[in-house]
């Protein structure tokens, strides 16, 4: 799995310094003139100069306002204390405690709103989808096992290839990804989805060949949580309001969309519960874990499907499924688009 690295906030406040200390002077005019030239006089107006100020005040005052806010103020605790611990060379078992204490408090009320969510997605498509979906993820967590393994230990393995479906997850999990290894799976419950008159999984693939074609046909339903995914991890659905909040956490401007200094200690911070990544070039973050569903597609008596899938922060695939014996099963899995 890809993790997304947050360069463009830190990058982006370098120039603002730049930027500052390039006007000095100038700024107490409201309106600096740079240069006079043959094509006329280059200004940069208060207005500008100001949106570049806002810009970068923008996540403490968010972060102040969180503070204030019920629901937020516990994660914004703990990660004061999560930033003060990391300051130390013997870390305070006192305050560790306090840390988690904190950080359970945020999430513990999260839980419980998405329990109560996924309780009212029992429907029969609902459960279809999420049987598709983890039939995808556990044919996912076999192939990244094979291909992991012939990596790190080619020599054993024809012996060691066919383990149990639980010692393939914690040889993963011994390997490293971190986001397998966050306590939660964050999940968008609204899954769109598609009816393509299709007899056979060929004929059906021939039908599917964009992630984003005839997306204005797509109907949405809402899909049922798996109490645990094949990795046991519990399920958490990301509301607008938890996005929201995380947006305000993590210090993404709405109006701008990206990240500014802090983000990848918030994102270490972060990672024992849910995993988050930075977004392509920067814009915001991924709070949806993956494999995130994008959309599906069933023939019409729903015994086949092609599940549109976002594998890391930028790529995705298709994987195709069968549903054999009244059991999904996915067969094939091939990456297909990159943002």
């Amino acid at each position: 799995m890809e993790r997304g690295a947050c360069f463009v906030g830190k990058c982006f406040l370098k120039k603002i310094v730049i930027l500052l200390i390039a006007l000095g002077g100038l700024l107490v005019t409201g309106c600096a003139v740079l240069t006079n030239g043959l094509s006329g006089s280059l200004y940069i107006e208060s207005s500008k100069v100001q949106q570049i100020i806002d810009k970068a005040e923008y996540p403490a005052k968010r972060m102040q306002e969180l503070k204030d806010d019920p629901v937020g103020a516990p994660l914004v605790k703990s990660y004061e204390m999560f930033a003060a611990l990391m300051e130390q060379k013997n870390m305070d078992s006192s305050l560790v405690d306090s840390m988690r204490l904190s950080r359970r408090a945020f999430f513990e009320p999260w839980k419980r709103v998405s329990d109560s969510i996924c309780n009212s997605a029992s429907g029969e498509l609902s459960l279809e989808i999420r049987a598709v979906y983890e039939a995808a993820f556990r044919f996912g967590i076999e192939s990244d096992y094979d291909y992991l393994l012939k990596e790190q230990d080619s020599l054993h393995y024809e012996e060691r290839k066919d383990v149990s479906f639980e010692d393939k997850v914690e040889f993963l999990k011994s390997s490293g990804l971190g986001e397998m290894m966050a306590h939660f799976f964050v999940v968008r419950q609204d899954v769109p989805y598609f009816v393509k008159p299709a007899k056979t999984l060929n004929e059906l693939e021939t039908l599917v060949t964009s992630p984003w074609e005839e997306r204005e046909k797509y109907k949405v339903t809402n899909m049922a949580c798996m109490e645990k995914n094949p990795l046991g991890q519990e399920t958490l659905v990301l509301t607008k309001e938890y996005s929201t909040l995380l947006d305000a956490f993590m210090g993404v401007d709405p109006k701008y969309a990206f990240p500014f200094s802090g983000s990848n200690l918030k994102e270490d911070f972060l990672m024992v519960a849910i995993s988050v990544v930075s977004r392509h070039w920067g814009h915001g973050f991924h709070y949806e874990s993956f494999p995130a569903i994008m959309s599906v597609v069933f023939n019409e008596n729903r015994t086949l499907a092609i599940l549109n899938v976002m594998g890391s922060f930028n790529t995705g695939g298709f994987y195709s499924l069968e549903k054999r014996d009244g059991v999904w099963k996915a067969v094939a899995h091939k990456n297909t688009w990159i943002m």
